[in-house]
């Protein structure tokens, strides 16, 4: 279980919690997808991702912070490709 906190300017803050898996072996990417608490207003929109893709023996940590439509939108036009 992964738990961090902070907050947006003018907003209460909150915690983002999500789960953690080891990527598997021969696999060499995970995604953990957090829920955001409280959810409300502003939060509500936001979808929170991370990302660990191990290129060269290191690992690169990707943090995407983005507007919840926007990705299923994305999802969508990609999977009508």
């Amino acid at each position: 279980m992964l738990t961090l906190a902070g907050g947006l300017e003018g907003e209460r803050p909150v915690i983002l919690t999500g789960k953690y898996e080891t990527p598997e072996e021969g696999r060499n990417i995970t995604t953990v997808a957090f829920d955001i608490l409280p959810s409300t207003g502003t939060t509500r929109q936001l979808k929170v991702d991370l990302a660990l893709q191990k290129t060269n023996r290191r690992w690169v940590v990707v943090l995407s912070v983005y507007d919840k439509d926007r990705k299923e939108e994305q999802v969508v036009a990609n999977n009508a490709n």
